[in-house]
């Protein structure tokens, strides 16, 4: 009965090795398997069937054919073990490989970019699923096919000279196209990489791609508004520019004929004098004192709107005006300055200090503005209970030249230190002597035309600071000069 189970038991194990091994191959034949997996079941069922024919060769005592079956498996043995061993070990080696393609896999469906793989023609060899939801088309369908036919027909000679990068080092090219998608024409963005084989061919392209329609948009939005804007600020610097020249004429006019009315009205004061006629004399005195007061108003009126075009007229000039930027030595502009504003330095008794200045970059004329009017503005704010003290230092601070204009004058409180620079602005509006509101709009165009830029330090009843950036001059450019410029008013 034991060796009757015995037999029986080969017998099956025989036919289930035989059966495994057939089922491998046929199955192996008409859909592939894992290389690895096929080799390791033939060889686990080789082995189990050589095991179960020699246990049924011992069982049936045929010797001379057992003996035959131990050689021939003394030899195969060795064969199928290392085959095994190398089966199993390449399994191993597949499940690490299928983790990181399932990885990968992972990452390249779940990502919104799109990623191909094309040939060195651009037929496509892999497309990502956001590929292919963008342009409405299955993988099946656009494996093998070219890219070329749905790129617009405009955008087509570019995309195609950009490509021929690929074939010069680093092997990278950018390209903006506009694609027939799902969603009709749309604005992509590709980054290319060739992928060369081992004699330096193009063997493949991988790209990666990302839909920039929107932000097309927006920046075609953005020239829009900026060409709108520029034509604007023409129009607008046209109309200052025509309306200040037109009231010139009429100003003068108005000057003129009030200079003739009052050289009238000192002839008929003349003559009214002459006349010795008390009564006379006293009944025209309050009129004529009427008449010149309204004289002096009419006068200081039309010299204030004299002021205030002359104001307009700069500020339009200075967005259409010519620059010749240069370096320039400001220590050297800086003496100019002060030198030219001597006697107004003197009378007020100011002390201006000019430390070594660095070269800077811009248009020498609009640079004496900007400073001219700092310094301006410095003096006609200065505290009435101490003497005036004006500071000017800077430093080079990377590409940019930093200057301060310091002064100990009267300050400015903080909510309205970014109002100083508002056309028309001025801290007092009731003093009339103080000038128009125009200085310091001027001095911020002006800087905004050089690439420069302003800021305001000051505290109330302590002084005030301005800060006044501007592009450096390149190494190598002219030094500044190291002496000081000190203008006392003291003596």
């Amino acid at each position: 009965m034991y060796e009757q189970l015995i037999v029986l038991f080969n017998l099956i194990g025989a036919g289930a090795a035989v059966s495994i091994i057939g089922g491998v191959i046929l199955r192996f034949s008409r859909r592939p398997i894992p290389r690895d997996m096929a080799l390791l079941l033939i060889g686990l069922a080789s082995l189990g069937l050589f095991n179960c024919v020699s246990n049924l060769l011992e069982w049936s005592r045929i010797t001379d054919a057992l003996d035959y079956l131990e050689d021939f498996t003394q030899l195969l043995e060795p064969m199928l073990f290392g085959n095994i061993f190398y089966a199993f070990f390449m399994f191993l080696s597949r499940r690490d490989v299928e983790e990181s393609e399932a990885k990968y896999r992972l990452l390249v469906e779940n990502q919104s970019d799109m990623v191909v793989r094309t040939d060195a023609d651009g037929r496509f060899l892999f497309v990502s699923p956001s590929y292919c939801r963008t342009f409405g088309k299955s993988e099946q369908e656009l494996l093998g096919q070219s890219f070329i036919p749905l790129v617009h027909p405009e955008d087509l000679p570019t995309t195609l000279e950009r490509m021929q990068q690929l074939k010069r080092p680093p092997h990278i090219c950018y390209v903006e196209q506009r694609a027939n998608t799902v969603n009709g024409w749309r604005w992509l963005f590709w980054a290319d990489k060739a992928i060369l084989d081992k004699t330096g061919n193009i063997e493949a392209i991988v790209a990666v791609g990302r839909d920039i329609t929107e932000m097309k948009k927006a920046q075609e939005d953005r020239e829009l508004l900026l060409h709108v804007l520029e034509m604007k600020n023409k129009e607008l610097e046209s109309i200052v520019y025509a309306a200040s020249h037109d009231m010139r004429t009429p100003l003068v006019n108005i000057r003129g004929f009030g200079g003739e009315l009052r050289k009238a009205c000192e002839s008929l004061e003349a003559a009214v004098g002459r006349r010795a006629d008390a009564k006379l004399t006293e009944s025209l005195s309050p009129l004529l004192e009427q008449v010149n007061e309204s004289l002096y108003f009419i006068d200081a009126g039309a010299a204030k709107m004299q002021a205030l075009i002359d104001g307009l007229l700069e500020i339009s000039r200075i967005g259409t005006a010519s620059l010749r930027v240069q370096p320039l030595e400001m220590n050297r502009i800086l003496k100019h300055i002060v030198s030219s504003m001597h006697y107004q330095i003197q009378q007020i008794g100011a002390t201006v200090t000019v430390e070594a200045l660095p070269s800077c970059l811009a248009d020498a004329r609009l640079i004496n503005q900007v400073f001219t009017n700092l310094l301006d503005n410095a003096l006609k704010y200065r505290d009435p209970q101490r003497a005036p003290e004006i500071r000017i230092s800077g430093h080079r601070d990377g590409t940019m030249c930093v200057y301060r204009v310091a002064d100990n004058g009267i300050g400015i409180a903080p909510e309205h230190q970014q109002k100083v620079f508002e056309i028309f602005y001025r801290l007092n509006a009731q003093d009339k002597t103080n000038g128009e509101g125009l200085g310091l709009s001027i001095v911020l165009r002006i800087l905004d035309r050089l690439g420069g830029a302003i800021e305001v330090e000051s505290e109330l009843g302590r002084g005030t600071t301005f800060v006044v950036s501007v592009p450096a001059a390149a190494e190598g450019n002219p030094p500044p000069e190291p002496s000081r410029t000190d203008e006392s008013g003291s003596g």
